[in-house]
This record gives structure tokens, sequence and C-alpha cells, in this order.
């Protein structure tokens, strides 16, 4: 196999491997994305999704989501908006306050709430607005500035907007080859990534439908990325990057037992009784229960009691007889 495993230079970063941890709204928290490092396989993470409006209004939530993570080195906080001199004081204030190494610019979330104030995958239908906020917020940092981007909102710019991002002063651009229109229906179109690949001299990093180790090595090798980042396949296998960067290492990888899955549930579980409110307790293991439990006999009927389930000590206590169950079964060391 092809060695794609390299080093990347973003600024004065340098980030190895080239395997990245995309930002998830709800998903990619602190602490999840504490325990994905903790696995190895990681060169960079982001936060996940922050607003500009509401950082430079103070709000706690924002600075609670952007907070670093245990050993989270190289970091990104990802910043949305439709306001070129807001998007800037943001970025300054996650510099000025060290929240993160890089910022990075979202043009692709395709969420309704998202892009009906003009934010998101809706810049890519003003390019000159689009420009202005990677200028602006380039003007007013010094750390690197990074953008994430679909490939239209309803057609396919993603060559107009990438030369857009590489002159305005981006140090690297993601791609994740759907239109916000396809929302994440249907194949993503890896051809685009090759395309944009050819058309820019800043590294590109490939995104979209990486569920195996066997697509991310597949993505290197149809697209020529400069890295790739890998998104909802850690909802069902919180080892895929761990995995992915082993296959590229090495040409072998142990694919994760089912126990080793609900173990990460476990901590995550764990982290979420510590740090969460009570009353945001219950929904959160849920939603993450619903992530991992899959695999195995009677998963759908787990989940369902899970859903049921009105106290989060109810929640820890079922997933740790499940655990044990599980691990009997399986002879799971």
């Amino acid at each position: 196999m092809k060695k794609y495993l390299k080093k990347l230079k973003i600024g004065k970063l340098e980030v190895y491997p080239n395997i990245f941890l995309a930002p998830m709204a709800g998903i990619t928290t602190k602490y999840f994305r504490e325990i994905l490092i903790s696995l190895g396989g990681c060169g960079l993470t982001f936060s996940e999704l922050i607003s500009s409006e509401a950082l430079i209004r103070n709000g706690r939530d924002s600075f609670k989501m952007m907070e670093r993570g245990r050993g989270e080195f190289p970091y990104a906080v990802q910043i949305y908006g439709f306001n070129p001199e807001h998007m800037g004081d943001a970025a300054k204030i996650i510099e000025d306050g060290g929240y993160g190494d890089l910022i990075d610019i979202n043009a692709g979330c395709p969420a309704r709430k998202v892009v009906k104030n003009g934010s998101g995958s809706a810049l890519l239908k003003d390019l000159l607005l689009f420009e202005r906020i990677i200028t602006t917020v380039k003007k007013r940092i010094s750390l690197p500035v990074s953008v994430k981007m679909r490939s239209g909102f309803n057609t396919p710019i993603f060559l107009e907007a990438g030369k857009i991002a590489e002159n305005s002063g981006a140090s690297f651009i993601t791609l994740h080859p759907r239109l916000r229109s396809e929302m994440f229906s249907g194949k993503s179109n890896w051809e685009y990534i090759r395309e944009l690949k050819e058309s820019v001299s800043i590294p590109v990093v490939g995104n979209g439908d990486i569920f195996s180790p066997e697509d991310g090595v597949r993505m290197f090798e149809k697209t020529g990325c400069d890295a790739i980042m890998i998104g909802r396949g850690i909802t069902r296998d919180p080892f895929l990057i761990k995995n992915t960067y082993d296959f590229l290492k090495s040409g072998s990888y142990l694919s994760a037992s089912i126990c080793e899955k609900i173990e990460i549930l476990l901590k995550i579980l764990d982290a979420i009784d510590k740090n969460y409110p009570d009353k945001a307790k219950c929904g959160e293991m849920k939603r993450y229960s619903s992530y991992f439990i899959h695999g195995f006999n009677g998963a759908s009927k787990v989940r369902s009691h899970i859903y049921l389930q009105k106290k989060s000590g109810d929640i820890i206590s079922f997933v740790k007889k499940l655990y044990e169950k599980i691990k009997e079964e399986e002879n799971c060391k």
C-alpha cells in the first residue's frame, strides 16, 4: 500500500497524522474528543460549531463548548456567522483567550437554523460575503485560518470558492462534496475533492462517507487529498480513526469488539454524569447509547429500554449490566 500518512505544516503548527476528527454539533463534545484522542491516530480535532454572534455577546454556553480537552493539541475552534466584523471579533476572542490553535470557518453546515440567516453553507450563495469573512478573520488574528465547505448550496461552485479561500489566506480547505440541498443523502462526490486538489496550491482535506478504514484509503487513492476528515462514521465505531491510522500505517487493523464499544459508551456516560447538569443527563446518555448499541442480537430492544428510563443512574446501571452480560457471552478479555 502506498504511504499516505504524512505531517502537514499549517502555519506554525505541525499536524500528524493527517487524519482529522470532523466537528459535529452535539456529538464531538470535549469529553467525547478526549476519549477519541486517548485511542490514538487523530492528528487534529475541532470544536463543535460555535456561533460568532453568541461568542461576541459573551454567551456562556459558547465559551463552555469551545473548551480544550485534556491532551488536545493541536485543536481548532470552528465558528460560523454572516457578519464579517463579528466573525473577526469572535476569532480575536478565541486567539486572545488561548482557546484554540487554529480558526476554522464553517461554510458547510446544512442545518436550517444555521442557513436561515445566511451562515454555514448559505455563504456559498454569496461568494463576495464568503471572501469578506475569510479576509476579515485573517486580518484580525495571527492564528492559521481554514475553511470547511460543501460543494455548493444548490449548484457546485466549489472550485470558485476554493480559489477565493486560497487567495484570501486560508491555510487549508476541507471539502464535504455534497450540495446543501442534498443534506446527507446519496453518496458524496469524491471526484470534486480531486478536482479541488488539482486547482489550488494549499492543502485539501477530504470529508464525506468514510465509514471504514478501507474507505479512508480509497479517499486518499481516488482524490490525492492531503488529509482525511472522519465524521459520522465514529458514531457507530469510536475506533474508526484509530483503525484507519493503523491500516494506513501497517496495512492491517483489529476491528473493535462489541465489548470495546460499550466500554467507550460507559466512559462517555461517566463523563456526562460528572459534568452535565441533571436535567440534561438523561437526554445526552440516550443519544450516545443510540450510537454505540448496535451489532448484537436484541440491540434494538436494548435501545428502546434505555429510551424509557427516567433517571441517568438507571441508564448507567443498565449499560453496566449489559456490558457484563455481553462480556460473558462474547468471552471478552
